[in-house]
C-alpha cells in the first residue's frame, strides 16, 4: 500500500495554484516523516518541520540572511533526498485567471 502526502499552494491571490503530491510506500512512511525533520534541520541549521515556498523562494521572513545561493542548494539536496528514496512526485499547476475566464470552477 502506498500514501500520499498532498500539499496545496497559491490558494489566496497568487496567479496559480499548484498542488503536489509524494507517494511513499507504507512500510516507509514513518521513516520517511522522522528523517524529513532531520533533514531540514541539518540542511538549514534550526529546528524545522515545513518549509512555506513563498518565503522561501524569494528570501523573505527567516530565510532573509540566506543567501539564493544556499536556497538553491538546500532544494537540490531535497530532490536528491527524495530520489535517493524512490519516492515519486505527482504535481499540477493552475492559472486561476485562466481557469475563471473558462467558468470551469468559481474561484
Amino acid at each position: 500500500m502506498e500514501f500520499v502526502y498532498i500539499d496545496e499552494s497559491g490558494t489566496g491571490s497568487e496567479l496559480y495554484a499548484v498542488m503536489v503530491g509524494i507517494i511513499v510506500d507504507a512500510q516507509r512512511m514513518r521513516p520517511t516523516k522522522n528523517d524529513w525533520k532531520d533533514l531540514l534541520s541539518t540542511l538549514i541549521g534550526e529546528k524545522i518541520e515545513e518549509i512555506h515556498t513563498r518565503d522561501f523562494y524569494s528570501g523573505n521572513g527567516k530565510w532573509r540572511n540566506l543567501e539564493g545561493e544556499k536556497r538553491a542548494k538546500i532544494i537540490n539536496a531535497i530532490f536528491n533526498w527524495l530520489r535517493e528514496r524512490k519516492h515519486n512526485i505527482v504535481f499540477t499547476a493552475v492559472d486561476k485567471k485562466n481557469l475563471k475566464k473558462k467558468k470551469i470552477i468559481a474561484i
